[in-house]
């Protein structure tokens, strides 16, 4: 479907295991990795490789390159016992979970401002000491423990993989698209056999949303436009908001520099009195702050703008959602998952060229 021109996705492997001993995690690590790589389903190869290079993010002009086995790979060891992963950890039905947490815990610094579910719903947002929501994700922890352990050197995907389960029913896995550039999605015991869990979470962490829509139930074609319409003119306003919060911005940064090149003088030129020039310096080096503060809040409205316009890019291209269980889409549920449509190829090898290819 976008046949033009290829881009590369690398793809790390990273096994998960619950702390034991140094031969125990290595074994256990290495058998995650090789189940990993021979995961397959109906009509789409033997292998992960052959799933995603030849029956799916093919499709796209993706090329998935897996980092093989090596004697020492990267994996992630989790002690259930320490503080920041207890919490992530049912001990008593021995599965995962994503951590509830209350506003007076000291992690709560580590908690990012907002995380949205693969359909866009709100997960959890805290924000100038307030907890909005109260949900901080398992993704979230493991993208953070790998950062620590290896860095971000690497560019690709991480493909977190784990014999344990998690504590919502039929979970094979998970991934978050909006805010994008997660670099990270996971797949627990029950998709690891099944190379089209990969293939759907993979292009949740590309950009895709599910194609059906939240409910079982058949909504109308005019209440499904109604509802695309909505989001677009949400969306636009939105834009329009930034847009003016910038102009705001922008004006208090020709005030604040005005000032500093006003401060450090006497109402004749001079400056003679060191008390005086001390208290201006503290004045300029006030604005010169306030200036920084302004340039960066400019850059994160910027961003926002563009993630609204990709948001209305997507509701103007995907065309209408469908019943859950009813196509063949990769980003579809519970039947056979052939293909991904134009739009979708679109949105991935933009995202792979942007952000993995960077």
């Amino acid at each position: 479907m976008y046949p033009n021109k290829k881009v590369d996705l690398d793809i790390k492997i990273i096994p998960v295991v619950l702390k034991s001993t140094e031969d125990k995690e290595l074994k256990e690590a290495n058998e995650l990795y090789n189940k990993t790589i021979k995961a397959k389903t109906t009509n789409l190869g033997n292998s992960l490789d052959e799933t995603l290079n030849r029956h799916s993010f093919n499709q796209a002009g993706i090329t998935c390159n897996i980092e093989p086995l090596k004697a020492v790979s990267e994996k992630i060891v989790i002690d259930i016992n320490t503080s920041d992963f207890a919490k992530f950890y049912d001990s008593t039905k021995k599965e995962f979970k994503d951590w509830n947490f209350q506003p007076t815990e000291a992690d709560a610094s580590k908690r990012p401002s907002i995380w949205t579910s693969e359909d866009g719903d709100k997960m959890y947002e805290y924000k100038n000491g307030k907890t909005i929501n109260d949900k901080r994700m398992l993704l979230d922890e493991l993208e953070d423990a790998y950062y620590t352990k290896y860095g971000r050197d690497f560019k690709g995907a991480l493909l977190f993989v784990t014999e344990e389960s998690y504590n919502k029913p039929n979970t094979l896995g998970y991934s978050q698209n909006n805010p994008l550039r997660s670099q990270g999605t996971i797949i627990f015991k029950g998709g690891l056999s099944m190379s089209d869990a990969y293939a759907h979470e993979l292009g949740h962490m590309l950009g895709l949303e599910h194609v059906f829509l939240k409910t079982d139930e058949i909504v109308g074609i005019k209440n499904n436009i109604a509802t695309q319409n909505s989001n677009i003119t949400s969306y636009e306003g939105n834009i329009q908001n930034r847009k003016e919060l910038i102009e705001d911005q922008n004006k208090r940064i020709t005030r604040e520099t005005k000032r500093t090149k006003e401060l450090g003088y006497n109402d004749d030129g001079s400056v003679d009195d060191q008390d005086f020039i001390n208290d201006q310096e503290i004045l300029i080096n006030k604005y010169k702050t306030k200036i920084e503060e302004y340039n960066y809040e400019i850059k994160e409205f910027e961003a926002k703008i563009q993630d609204f316009k990709r948001k209305i890019a997507i509701e103007k291209g995907r065309g209408l959602k469908i019943k859950k269980g009813t196509s063949n889409n990769f980003m579809d549920y519970d039947i056979s998952r052939l293909y991904f449509d134009k739009f979708q190829c679109l949105v991935m090898q933009q995202e792979v060229k942007s952000f993995y290819n960077e």
